[in-house]
């Protein structure tokens, strides 16, 4: 069995943190190309506790340039979510016995 995917909706991101941790997104950048990773893994990739002082791009801080911060971000989500939705929107209603 293959695993499909569809990306989720952009959503405007407010510089106030991750609100997807762990979650594999495709963002966009100021100024910068598009990424795609696991949500808020740049902490853990150099090893330290997830609330290091290191430059996180989903916090805007006013001390950081605005380069590279997070302005949109889209989540990936298995098709199968899809399917059941409409499996579930098309079964016929039942009569209470």
């Amino acid at each position: 069995m293959s695993l499909d995917y569809e990306w989720g909706p952009w959503i405007e991101h407010d510089g106030s943190g991750c609100p997807c941790i762990g979650k594999y997104v495709h963002v966009k950048l100021q100024g910068m190309s598009d990424r795609f990773g696991i949500a808020g893994s740049e902490c853990h990739e150099h090893r330290v506790s997830p609330n290091c002082p290191i430059r996180s791009a989903w916090v805007n801080k006013i001390s950081f340039p605005a380069t590279g911060n997070v302005l949109e971000y889209r989540i990936r989500r298995p098709l199968v979510r899809k399917y059941l939705q409409e499996i579930t929107e098309t079964l016929p209603e039942m009569e209470d016995a």
